[in-house]
């Protein structure tokens, strides 16, 4: 058995890796667009601000649960200072002939204008207005918008920003610094007809002073990008395929002209919020051990087994003290100094972008948002698990063998007719009385007898949806609770989960002494609850000072349910006795003579009280 499953497990655990390609490119690597031209992937360094935040949180070794609120504008990006100078720098270099060009285009443009529109001033005033901003975007901004043009469009991933709309906008900046004054002078200029009252006017409106002002403003408000609408758009890809997942990838290998993460980080997108995206993520990380394998190989021409000790684990869960960012950094350098014996280490802030390099090999801090299949890396845990159970010959490894032994070789024993003669053979008291935290109907009852029985080791429960089958598991689970046994939940569909998961924290609430209390749902691939929060020291200790606060309680009140469910019994028994005295015929017989004298409701009810009758 132990050969068969280890080569099933290594089988499917090669196939997610490669795909079958011989020792080829790993499947989770660093692209920025899928199959179809989508785009996939977000570089962090585009929002500085954003990566700032996200470090802090990363850095905490308190965090558990991370979570971000992304709205539009939140975090943007910008051009970079150097560009701003570049840009500046072209427009003052040719300022001064610039500006005799304008005063001298604009008074010949200005008078036609004027003559033609003598007899409608708001026209005149609206078409001077154009004048100016056309002119200032095309002489004074139009060379040196053109000359980052490229720079604009490789930022500008959707080119919302290009330079016809940045000398435009430019233009408008700056004529409304003097637009009052501007206006002013065009009413004198409608008395005197002297287009050389502008001359002035130009000279301050273009002086270098006014355009560092405006350029340098425009610049570090001007928003290229915006993670909002980058996440947004990578949440509807999400939601267009199946069992995709955002992930947050923190570590690049860099060789031979491909790109791959070192660590990533189950990313969790809320957008039921109405104009904002929340971003959540658990204290734990992957590590992408088939990519640092392969490039290790093709590096150095050595077999895996060299850096076996370096990579124990893909998942990692980090203690209480630890944190995400110091983990993966010491992860990184470990990898660089001992598996390609690159001496280097990060200097400075993990979060600000360098690299390790070696001959033929990068490695870099960096940080990126993308989408990848979500299935691959937990299938690729188990099967490593269970390659390693075999090769250690791990006492786990034995059960799992007895579990695959009975379920393909065995058949299992027919319990349904036990379970209904257990049930045909319940009292009607026992029937309706039952220790459940949740009601359950007759067929509920059956399964969970069925769960409980001994030779009930494989169920089957059926139903179209809205029959009440996560209901049932529910119930099961809280019979496990109550007899202290643990239990391990699994489904393919994360909804099924949701469902069972809130109907379990919601009637655990009702018995807890404290909101704060922590949920001991252990949930895997979902924020919330991770193992790390579930046992910190913090949340033992709140589960022990509950357990002092209550124990006396507890104490004098340990068989009040046994009690109670004592009496409901007697109480259901007595109501049954109590009925069976009841004669049919006594019945019609009341009701007839009811009729017959016309007895109305209020008459009936007052002749009850007073002379006590009984049927």
């Amino acid at each position: 058995m132990s050969n068969f499953v280890k080569e099933v497990a290594g089988y499917f655990q090669n196939f997610l890796e490669t795909d079958f390609r011989r020792r080829r490119q790993p499947k989770r690597n660093i692209v920025s667009t899928n199959k179809d031209g989508t785009k996939i992937l977000i570089n962090l360094d585009k929002y500085p601000r954003f990566k700032d935040d996200l470090y802090k949180k990363i850095s905490d070794p308190k965090v558990f649960d991370a979570d971000f609120l992304v709205q539009p504008g939140t975090y943007t990006s910008s051009l970079e200072q150097s560009s701003t100078n570049f840009f500046l720098k072209n427009i003052l270099e040719s300022l001064p002939d610039k500006q005799e060009t304008i005063a001298s285009s604009f008074n010949d443009e200005l008078v036609g204008f004027f003559v033609k529109y003598i007899d409608d001033i708001e026209k005149f005033y609206e078409l001077s207005d154009d004048l100016v901003c056309d002119m200032l975007a095309k002489h004074i901004f139009g060379e040196s918008s053109a000359s980052i043009s490229a720079t604009l469009s490789r930022r500008s991933e959707d080119d919302s920003i290009n330079q016809y709309e940045v000398e435009n906008q430019l233009g408008l900046a700056l004529f409304e610094r003097s637009k009052e004054e501007f206006h002013s002078l065009l009413l004198e200029f409608s008395v005197k007809k002297d287009p050389g009252i502008f001359k002035q006017f130009f000279n301050t409106l273009l002086s270098e002073q006014n355009i560092k002002i405006v350029v340098n403003s425009f610049f570090s408000s001007l928003s290229i990008n915006d993670l909002f609408q980058d996440l947004s758009i990578l949440s509807k890809e999400i939601r267009a395929k199946d069992n995709f997942e955002l992930y947050l990838y923190i570590g690049e290998l860099l060789f031979d002209k491909k790109s791959f993460p070192i660590a990533f980080i189950p990313i969790e997108i809320d957008d039921k919020s109405s104009g904002a995206l929340k971003v959540l993520f658990e204290k734990r990380y992957f590590i992408n051990k088939q990519a640092i394998e392969y490039a290790y190989q093709q590096v150095t021409g050595k077999n895996v087994g060299g850096i076996a000790s370096l990579i124990p684990e893909r998942t990692i869960i980090l203690e209480e003290e630890e944190n995400i960012a110091d983990s993966i950094k010491e992860l990184i350098e470990k990898i660089a100094n001992k598996a390609f014996l690159i001496p280097d280490s990060f200097q400075g802030s993990f979060n600000t972008v360098s690299a390790l390099t070696a001959q033929n090999l990068k490695i870099r801090n960096s940080f990126f948002f993308t989408i990848a299949d979500k299935g691959d890396e937990s299938a690729l845990n188990d099967y490593e698990e269970i390659l390693g159970m075999i090769d250690a010959e791990d006492g786990l490894f034995a059960d799992l063998s007895k579990l695959i032994k009975s379920f393909i070789g065995g058949n299992p024993k027919d319990i349904s007719e036990k379970i209904r003669t257990k049930w045909n053979k319940y009292t009607t008291e026992d029937r309706l009385v039952f220790e459940s935290p949740i009601p359950v109907n007759e067929e509920q009852r059956k399964i969970i007898g069925a769960v409980s029985s001994p030779d009930g080791k494989f169920i089957t429960v059926q139903g179209p949806p809205g029959t009440g089958k996560s209901h049932t598991i529910s119930a099961i689970v809280f019979r496990a609770i109550k007899n202290n046994q643990s239990v391990l939940l699994l489904s393919d569909k994360k909804e099924a989960l949701d469902v069972v998961e809130d109907k379990l924290t919601e009637t655990l609430n009702k018995v807890r002494t404290d909101e704060n209390f922590q949920n001991p749902i252990l949930r895997i691939g979902k924020t919330g609850n991770t193992y790390a929060k579930i046992l910190n020291r913090n949340s033992i200790e709140n589960i022990r000072n509950n357990f002092e606060a209550t124990k006396e309680t507890l104490s004098k009140n340990k068989n009040n349910l046994a009690t109670e469910i004592k009496e409901l019994k007697t109480a259901v028994k007595d109501t049954i006795a109590t009925y069976d005295k009841i004669k049919i015929d006594d019945i019609s017989n009341y009701f007839k003579l009811k009729n017959k004298l016309e007895v109305d409701e209020e008459s009936e009810i007052y002749l009850n009280k007073k002379f006590k009758f009984t049927i």
